[in-house]
């Protein structure tokens, strides 16, 4: 029901666990070893980059969901643009850089204030 609006998934039964798993092409749905065969599957075509929509089940298992898939299934398909590390590492990166970010805010935000000012008189 959640995909009505795209018309061309109107007829799929969603029940069938054999489409689901075995055959769907535009759905992954499996253990982390299944989704790395689905992912090989596109690799082996040339794809490069995948566009991954995880949804329509309670916030706890997306949640769990996508922790699975980047702990199994991304590492598995290492390349130079696929980095995957730790939140933590990712967060102190993000709060080292606050400061430099902040001062760069501010000195856009006086140049603005006094452009504006100048464009006044």
């Amino acid at each position: 029901k959640d995909y009505a609006y795209m018309g061309a998934v109107k007829d799929i039964d969603f029940n069938d666990e054999e489409y689901m798993f075995e055959r769907s092409q535009g759905f992954m749905v499996g253990d982390p070893e299944h989704c790395i065969e689905h992912v090989q599957r596109y690799a082996d075509m040339g794809v490069d980059a995948l566009v991954l929509r995880v949804d329509s089940l309670p916030h706890d298992q997306l949640m769990r969901s996508i922790e699975l898939f980047g702990k199994y299934v991304i590492p598995r398909f290492k390349h130079p643009r696929n980095i995957v590390r730790p939140a933590d590492d990712i967060l102190a990166e993000i709060r080292a850089a606050r400061p430099a970010h902040e001062e760069a805010l501010r000195q856009f935000n006086d140049t603005h204030n006094l452009a504006q000012k100048e464009t006044v008189r």
